[in-house]
């Protein structure tokens, strides 16, 4: 457990890490996931001589869940920038999926220059990456949220139970959906991953090809991840961190 100051108010961040190199690879996770989603890192000999980073968002996994707290997109990847901040002479590859794609985008711009790559994972970019989860919970009353969609959520994902939905602060989730749907639907986060300097690959799920948000990324590198869709990680690991080293180690 890390603690971090926001505000004024503590909190405390869950991470799993491993020392390896100054190469540090950090891994955020999507809406109502945890560090549960990257597993598969630690068994990867390829990946071996990395660092690594992973942390439980604020309402996530092990992470505490502040009142205090606002869980916006900007709140989260300020908490994110607390940690980063122990790491800032590291080279960094940033990996977000989903919605750590889209907190990877608002990390601060002390932080950029250490980023040497930065994978987004079907981060959400357009108002297409919210048709399912987030849109879902922003359009209803938290009552009717709490009561009857996450209840589905839960009973139709069985991944995204595993990897932390099961766990996840409900007020979090509710607050963290209406924050990305408002950023998808405006066009800042398209925005700021096309003018984002340095490395950059989108990765989608093959079952995806078709999705809005691939065509969206112009001439940014893409890679296909076969037998996957939005949980491309869990979904084909082997192809995942495969294409994910392939790209880190040019």
């Amino acid at each position: 457990m890390v603690t971090v100051v926001l505000s004024g108010e503590v909190s405390e961040m869950h991470i799993l890490s491993r020392s390896g190199a100054d190469e540090t690879i950090v891994f955020l996770h999507g809406l109502g996931c945890s560090t549960e989603s990257f597993s598969g890192i630690w068994d990867r000999a390829d990946l071996g001589l990395y660092s690594v980073l992973c942390i439980d968002l604020l309402g996530h996994g092990k992470s505490s869940s502040p009142n205090h707290f606002g869980y916006s997109i900007s709140d989260h990847a300020r908490s994110v920038a607390s940690i980063l901040a122990l790491y800032r002479h590291r080279p960094l590859h940033m990996v977000g999926h989903s919605l750590g794609g889209a907190v990877a985008l608002r990390l601060p711009d002390s932080l950029r220059s250490s980023i040497v790559t930065f994978t987004n994972v079907e981060g959400n970019l357009t108002p297409q990456d919210c048709t399912y989860g987030s849109r879902r919970t922003s359009s209803r009353p938290f009552g009717e949220f709490l009561r009857h969609v996450l209840p589905a959520f839960k009973k139709a994902s069985p991944v995204w139970n595993r990897v932390g939905l099961d766990v996840v602060h409900p007020r979090a989730f509710y607050d963290t959906a209406k924050s990305l749907v408002e950023l998808s639907d405006d066009g800042s986060l398209l925005e700021a991953f096309i003018s984002w300097e340095g490395r950059k690959l989108y990765v989608h799920g093959a079952e995806n090809v078709d999705h809005p948000s691939v065509a969206a990324v112009g001439k940014i590198e893409t890679v296909s991840i076969p037998a996957a869709g939005h949980f491309v990680m869990n979904d084909n690991p082997d192809k995942f961190y495969s294409k994910l080293h392939e790209f880190i180690r040019e």
